[in-house]
């Protein structure tokens, strides 16, 4: 490999190749197969794993009442339901779409940086500004929670086309 090859090829650092792919392709996995099942495995596990914990805790803490929080209803709703959300999870995540994944990662970025920047300016302006009075008026409270949501989607979205739009917890 001569100089100017490596070179162009350090600078470029994470771009793939071809950055605008059409999206009714798939995604193509890089990763050696072997690393991915090992991936998916060790994340079972894990779920199986915390899965188990919870339930015989939450069980434990109905009939042995140790906090007093946990009702007959709860713990035999988290029994039911938790293995039908963690199944649906591990089969959203091996959806191959890109335009599947590129609006997740635009709606996970929403949904966290959004909120986060939501966050810091009403603190600002509750707090810092001392206009509480100001920050409970809808033509003030609306524009700048919609605002902040907004910004929160186009940072995920840079970081989801950043990793390639992949899946989100690897």
């Amino acid at each position: 490999m001569n100089l100017k090859k490596y070179l162009q090829n350090w600078i470029r650092g994470w771009l793939p190749k071809k950055p605008a792919l059409p999206s009714h392709q798939r995604i193509q996995v890089t990763r050696v197969k072997n690393q991915e099942g090992a991936s998916i495995r060790r994340m079972k596990w894990l779920a199986i794993s915390l899965y188990s914990i919870v339930v015989v805790y939450s069980w434990l803490d109905y009939f042995l009442k140790l906090t007093g929080y946990v009702t007959f209803e709860s713990a035999l709703l988290y029994t039911l339901v938790a293995p039908i959300v963690t199944f649906a999870g591990f089969q959203v995540y091996r959806i191959a779409s890109l335009k599947f994944w590129q609006a997740l990662w635009t709606v996970f970025g929403a949904c966290v940086f959004g909120f986060f920047i939501y966050a810091v300016i009403t603190f600002l302006l509750n707090r810092v500004f001392l206009l509480t009075a100001l920050a409970g008026e809808p033509l003030v409270f609306i524009p700048y929670m919609a605002l902040s949501y907004v910004m929160g989607g186009y940072i995920g979205y840079r970081l989801g086309r950043r990793r390639g739009f992949g899946p989100i917890f690897l």
